[in-house]
């Protein structure tokens, strides 16, 4: 293992033996960003544990993300992977975002993993065993896929006013106003 990586796994672990915070998180972010086997030894680090090592990698990947997504298109797949393999509410809540970040034509076609994300986000909508956040990212995921393919808009309406109808704050905010793309999706 060369320098960079020891060092990385050093600063993940003392990390993680403290309270996380957005300066932690933001700090091995911005020193991993432009080094893409840090970024692969943070992916490899999150999905091969459960817990604090998870929720923190997955948050350094959401604040790469939010900084600049191009970044991780080249780790894409993994993302998808980790994101249909983890039992946490909390790493779904962080890695559902980017999954909508490469819905090209091409990628729709071709990843089989979409496909299960999909499914998987069409099961998390309708569960309130998931957290909010989880069911809210979610939502945001399947109207980014109609918004590429607006033929599904038409099946996603009806448990989207489902869900209007039954939520309460932040979820039925968020269910209205996905509900509203949908429709001008599936009526224009």
């Amino acid at each position: 293992m060369n320098r960079d990586l020891e060092a990385y796994q050093l600063e993940m672990n003392t990390l993680l033996g403290q309270y996380p915070s957005q300066q932690n998180i933001t700090k091995i972010a911005r020193r991993i960003e432009n080094q893409e086997e840090l970024i692969a030894l943070n992916i490899s680090c999150g999905r091969a544990n459960r817990g604090r090592i998870e929720n923190h990698a997955s948050w350094v990947m959401r604040k790469i993300f939010d900084e600049n997504p191009d970044l991780l298109l080249s780790f894409y797949e993994d993302i998808l992977h980790w994101i249909l393999s983890t039992e946490s509410d909390s790493v779904r809540r962080n890695l559902l975002p980017l999954a909508s970040m490469n819905l090209t034509a091409e990628h729709l076609a071709s990843s089989e993993q979409l496909g299960k994300i999909y499914d998987a986000c069409f099961k998390w909508i309708r569960n309130e065993r998931y957290a909010i956040a989880v069911r809210a990212n979610a939502m945001v995921f399947l109207v980014d896929v109609c918004q590429r393919e607006p033929a599904l808009a038409s099946e996603l309406i009806p448990i989207f006013e489902e869900i209007n109808l039954n939520a309460v704050g932040g979820l039925k905010s968020c269910s209205a106003k996905q509900l509203a793309k949908l429709k001008l999706l599936a009526y224009s």
